[in-house]
């Protein structure tokens, strides 16, 4: 997992449309990104990274969405317990909205 959207509670219960069209937004961003890595050569340190990262993970290196981060979501859970950052185990639904179900 590469990082996180945060949004606040009270954002998400006055407005519950932000966390899809963030997830919207950003899918749409990337899908270009995506599409301009693997037809052009990188142009950069990061896109190089990212094209070499691809041939061993495929095409897409930064999977968005729940379903495909759920392992490592997890694993933070269970860290972040383990370490005392949280006070007790605490499921997916606590920690994150899934965008693509609301």
């Amino acid at each position: 997992m590469h990082g996180t959207i945060v949004v606040k509670d009270s954002v998400l219960a006055e407005h519950p449309w932000v966390a899809n069209s963030l997830y919207n937004a950003f899918s749409r961003a990337k899908d270009e990104w995506l599409a301009r890595l693997h037809t052009t050569p990188p142009s950069n340190a990061s896109d190089k990274k990212y094209a070499a990262l691809s041939k061993v993970v495929g095409l897409d290196p930064l999977p968005y969405g729940l379903a495909a981060n759920l392992k490592t979501i997890e694993a933070l859970e269970s860290t972040a317990f383990k370490q005392q950052l949280t006070p007790r185990r605490m499921s997916v639904a606590e920690l994150f909205v899934d965008p693509e179900k609301r």
